[in-house]
């Protein structure tokens, strides 16, 4: 955590340390900081959010309230919408009920974390699949999307802290916890999740709450 912030706040100084140092700096030049250091900001407090959801989660104190997996799916793929349009991405959706009892605040961020790693790690045109429903025995969330191809044993380590597979993303935006908090939240509900690369590309993975 200590090496992941330091580069935004490195980030933010030399942005600083630059502009200080000119003799008479512009507005544009100005504003121009003022937008890199907002970027770092706003990558440090997502990271700090991440950091405190992942610790709860950890901790295993969870409140319980009957929660939709459906709706916190819409919700998801309604936050990401400016991004899917942006990848012009094809989101395949098919959301019954699987409604289960659990952390609602925990279950939607796991949620949103799933759907925003399938949009983040696509690729532009593809594709994202994604399914709700339940059973006499459990309710299940299922997402697969396109992207670049994933060996097989690298997946797993996916799902680690700060974690990333540089190959697959091409990009590194993300603060590298968003499928550890999903491993966390699932294992707190004593839930499973599996992932599985596939021969095209991307990831597919299940989630499967059990009732009770």
């Amino acid at each position: 955590a200590s090496h992941e912030l330091r580069t935004p706040l490195t980030v933010m100084r030399t942005a600083i340390d630059v502009t200080l140092a000119k003799p008479s700096p512009t507005a544009r030049q100005l504003t121009d900081t003022a937008v890199r250091v907002r970027r770092s900001i706003d990558r440090a407090e997502s990271m700090v959010e991440a950091l405190l959801t992942l610790a709860v989660s950890d901790q295993g104190k969870l409140s319980t309230e009957f929660s939709d997996l459906a709706t916190w799916a819409e919700d998801a793929i309604d936050a990401a919408a400016p991004e899917i349009e942006r990848l012009d991405l094809h989101v395949d959706a098919s959301l019954d009920p699987a409604e289960t009892a659990g952390d609602p605040q925990l279950l939607e961020r796991m949620i949103w974390n799933l759907v925003d790693n399938a949009v983040r790690h696509n690729e532009p045109g593809g594709w994202i699949r994604l399914r709700t429903g339940g059973s006499d025995t459990g309710v299940y969330l299922e997402i697969a999307n396109s992207g670049p191809f994933i060996p097989d044993d690298a997946v797993p380590s996916l799902f680690e802290p700060f974690r990333r597979v540089e190959a697959r993303t091409g990009v590194r935006d993300g603060v590298g916890l968003g499928l550890s908090i999903a491993r966390s939240v699932v294992t707190a509900h004593r839930a499973t999740v599996t992932a599985r690369s596939q021969p095209a590309g991307g990831l597919d993975i299940s989630v499967v709450i059990p009732r009770g």
